[in-house]
């Protein structure tokens, strides 16, 4: 494999971004920090594996220590989400049907004016979200010193995004359904993709006890080439290469026997899934036909 394709895949799998015109170099975590402090709408995509959930997490833990964030609430948007449970809807209920705040009418009262409040959606991509926003669309479209409103159709009352209100969401770039996401929703937030990273594999290899016999040079070496492969492919690419929690199993020790299940279990069925799994020549040039003989 050529050196400068190799240099490409650790280009990107590093956490620091340069900033235009500027010699300094923001992490990820940096951005994702200053976005909420400031209430910009973000959503964390990248592919499998690479920790989004868990990064948006410690990063509000952080937050509420440093007194920047208040109230948060976590949910995951799933294909039966709708409308109504996000913003307004009737809900039968001992015998009659009764209307109902939704999640973010609910956690808009809970917001209060000294700090920010955090929605964090997690899988946003998994409902249809023109459908499940609505007229929070409208809202959201809203300038830094523009407060616009809105009249719900059900609950008959003007209602308003909170300014404090920051709505954070995160999807996996190698779910088809992120295709979906029509470009007016798109410009209402910003996107940060969260790539496949080697030092949070080292860092997560450090961390477990590593048998005598077991090289992780050799194995995070195998990170860097199966992932720089998929990257230069042409049916695949940045969005569809593998995080590094993918190749790490949830075993206390790091041994050949946990990572070769591990490989079976979580890795190759994610190839499997992008090429079909009886496309063993793609499989092949992907990994080693060593490897694609014995599947």
């Amino acid at each position: 494999m050529k050196q400068d394709t190799l240099n490409d895949f650790e280009q990107m799998s590093s956490t620091g971004i340069d900033i235009s015109g500027s010699e300094s170099v923001l992490s990820v975590i940096d951005i994702i920090k200053d976005n909420i402090i400031k209430a910009r709408h973000t959503i964390l995509y990248g592919p499998p594996g690479t920790g989004k959930t868990h990064m948006i997490l410690d990063i509000l833990r952080y937050l509420e220590i440093e007194g920047e964030v208040g109230q948060k609430k976590v949910i995951q948007f799933h294909s039966q989400y709708t409308y109504q449970d996000f913003i307004e809807g009737y809900r039968y209920e001992k015998g009659q049907f009764e209307y109902k705040k939704g999640i973010l009418l609910e956690f808009s009262e809970e917001v209060t004016d000294e700090k920010i409040g955090v929605l964090f959606i997690d899988e946003i991509n998994r409902a249809d979200l023109s459908s499940v926003f609505g007229e929070l669309l409208f809202l959201l479209d809203s300038g830094i010193d523009e407060k616009k409103e809105i009249r719900l159709p059900l609950g008959k009352f003007n209602y308003s995004l909170p300014k404090n209100l920051v709505i954070i969401g995160s999807m996996n770039s190698a779910d088809k359904n992120i295709s979906l996401i029509d470009l007016a929703l798109r410009r209402r937030f910003e996107f940060v993709f969260i790539p496949p990273s080697v030092e949070i594999l080292e860092e997560i290899l450090s961390k477990k006890d590593i048998a005598d016999d077991f090289c992780c040079r050799e194995y995070i070496d195998f990170f860097r080439v199966i992932n720089t492969r998929i990257l230069v492919h042409p049916l695949l690419g940045k969005n569809l290469t593998l995080g590094s929690s993918m190749f790490v199993s949830k075993d206390k020790e790091l041994n050949y026997n946990n990572i070769t299940r591990n490989f079976n279990s979580a890795i190759l069925p994610q190839i499997e899934m992008y090429f079909g799994a009886e496309n063993h020549s793609e499989v092949a040039k992907l990994l080693n036909t060593v490897i694609a003989n014995n599947i």
